[in-house]
C-alpha cells in the first residue's frame, strides 16, 4: 500500500541507486509473533485506538477492537453519567479545546471523544429527565415534585424516572451486557474462522449459542413466564444446553461450570449501569436540597446558594465523569475483551518525526529549508 510513494521519493532523491524488495510476513513469524501491528481505522475506531493498546497492543492476526469498543463505551458513559446538565458542560469544554488543539491531532481526537460523551450524556439526561439533577422543578420553580417535561412519543411517556422505576434502566443494563458479550462471543468465531480453526468456531462460538438458547427455553419459562413447558421445549432445551456445554468443555478442559459461573458474573457486571446512573441524580438531589433549604431561611442567601450549587455540581461532575469512565472501561477491558481478545502485539514504528505541536508547511520561494510552526 505504501510501496508506491516510497518508490516515488526514492526515484525523485536518487534514481537508480537503490534496490527496493517487498515480502509479506511467513507463518512462522506470524506465530511467533515478530510482525509489527499497523492499526487502520476509520474516524471513530482511530479515536479509541489509545485505549485498546492502553489494555494490550493487537497482535498481528489478531482482530482490532478499537471500533467495536466505541460505541459501547461511549453509550455505557452517557447512560453512567446521565445528566443533561452535565453534559452540556462536557460538549463546551470538548468544542473549547478542539478550537485550542489546531496543530494536535492527538489533543483534536481527545476533544472529540469528550464531545461524543457529552453528547451521550445529554441525550441520556434528557431521556432521564435530569438537569443538574432536578435543579429546575427543585431549586428555580420550587417543586420538586414535578418532572422537568412531560412529553409522550408514539404511546412512551418521557422523561423516565430513574428513582421511582429503576427496574427498567436494570432490565436496560443487563440486555446491553448481554448484547455486548455475544458481540465478544460472536468475534471470538470470526476471528477462529479467519485462523481456519473451525473447531475452534464451533467448541468456542456455537457451544455458547446451543448454551444460551437452551437457557433462554427454561428461563422463559420457569422464571419469566413467557411461554409454558412441553415436551417438546423440554427436549429442544435439554439438548440444545447440554451439547453446548460438552462442547465448551472440550474447549475449556472440562471447566465449564466455571466458564457458565464466569459467563453470568460478567453479566451481572454490566448493572454498575444502573449503580452510577442512580449515584449521579442522587448526588445531584442531595445537592439541590441543601441549596432550597438555604433559600428558603432567607433570600438573601440566594448569591450564596448559587456560588455553593455551581462548586458542589461542579464537583458531582468530575467525581461522577471518573466514574463513569472507569467502570466504561472495565466492561471493555474485563467483561467484553475477556470474550474474544488476547493482545501483545508488536507496535510498528516507522522511521520519521511524529509531530505534536509543530508542523511541517511546504517550502516558500527563496527559501532553503522547510519550516516549523508552533
Amino acid at each position: 500500500r505504501r510501496l508506491r510513494p516510497l518508490k516515488d521519493v526514492l526515484d525523485k532523491r536518487g534514481p537508480g541507486r537503490y534496490h527496493l524488495d517487498h515480502r509479506g510476513p511467513t507463518p512462522d513469524e506470524i506465530g511467533k509473533n515478530k510482525v509489527p501491528t499497523s492499526l487502520r481505522n476509520g474516524w471513530l475506531g482511530t479515536m479509541f485506538e489509545p485505549l485498546t493498546n492502553t489494555f494490550a497492543i493487537p497482535r498481528y492476526d489478531e482482530i482490532d477492537p478499537s471500533l467495536w469498543i466505541s460505541a459501547p463505551f461511549i453509550l455505557f458513559f452517557g447512560l453512567m453519567l446521565g445528566d443533561a446538565g452535565y453534559g452540556l458542560l462536557i460538549m463546551i469544554a470538548s468544542s473549547v479545546m478542539l478550537v485550542l488543539s489546531r496543530y494536535s491531532p492527538a489533543l483534536r481526537m481527545t476533544a472529540w471523544m469528550g464531545f461524543l460523551l457529552g453528547l451521550a450524556t445529554t441525550l441520556s439526561g434528557i431521556w432521564m429527565g435530569a438537569f443538574f439533577g432536578d435543579l429546575i422543578p427543585r431549586v428555580i420553580m420550587g417543586r420538586p415534585a414535578s418532572p422537568l417535561f412531560s412529553v409522550t412519543f408514539f404511546g412512551y411517556h418521557m422523561p423516565y424516572d430513574t428513582l421511582s422505576d429503576p427496574m427498567l434502566l436494570f432490565k436496560v443494563s443487563l440486555y446491553l451486557g448481554l448484547a455486548q458479550l455475544n458481540l465478544g462471543i460472536f468475534l471470538f468465531g470470526i476471528d477462529r474462522l479467519l485462523k481456519k480453526d473451525i473447531m475452534g468456531f464451533v467448541k468456542g462460538t456455537i457451544s455458547w449459542m446451543l448454551i444460551q438458547f437452551g437457557a433462554v427455553i427454561f428461563v422463559g419459562a420457569l422464571l419469566i413466564g413467557w411461554w409454558e413447558l412441553d415436551g417438546t421445549l423440554t427436549a429442544v432445551g435439554g439438548v440444545s444446553f447440554i451439547l453446548g456445554s460438552v462442547l465448551l468443555a472440550l474447549e475449556s478442559k472440562g471447566m465449564v461450570l466455571f466458564d457458565i459461573e464466569g459467563y453470568l458474573g460478567d453479566w451481572i457486571s454490566y448493572t454498575r449501569i444502573l449503580a452510577l446512573g442512580l449515584s449521579t441524580f442522587g448526588l445531584a438531589m442531595a445537592f439541590n436540597i441543601v441549596g432550597r433549604m438555604l433559600m428558603d431561611i432567607n433570600v438573601v442567601m440566594i448569591p450564596f446558594v448559587v456560588l455553593l450549587l455551581i462548586l458542589l455540581h461542579v464537583f458531582n461532575l468530575l467525581l461522577q465523569s471518573l466514574g463513569a469512565a472507569v467502570h466504561s472501561l472495565r466492561l471493555q477491558f474485563v467483561e467484553f475483551f475477556g470474550r474474544f481478545y488476547e493482545g501483545g502485539g508488536i507496535p510498528y514504528e516507522p522511521f520519521g518525526i511524529e509531530r505534536i505541536f509543530t508542523k511541517k508547511v511546504p517550502q516558500k520561494r527563496g527559501s532553503r529549508r522547510n519550516e516549523d510552526v508552533s
